[in-house]
């Protein structure tokens, strides 16, 4: 069996979205506590907020910044 150490995903994505994937890891017991950054070139705080409701422990802004998004990894791996 494969464990995860974090999901990445865009907001936008072919089928489901990562709203949809993160509520979905989120809401499984087997799968809530992996860390879950999603990531869109939407940079609206209604897209970040909903991104927090749906339990992202991350949203970033397209184009990611590759420091940043390296840094967010590290420190979501790490706590």
């Amino acid at each position: 069996m494969m464990v995860l150490s974090i999901a990445y995903a865009q907001k936008w994505m072919g089928g489901k979205s990562g709203f949809e994937m993160c509520r979905s890891l989120k809401a499984d017991r087997n799968t809530k506590s992996i860390p879950v950054i999603l990531c869109s070139s939407k940079s609206t705080e209604a897209d970040k907020v909903w991104g927090d409701v749906v339990g992202a422990d991350a949203y970033l802004f397209k184009p990611v910044d590759r420091n940043e998004f390296m840094n967010k990894v590290q420190e979501l791996i790490a706590s």
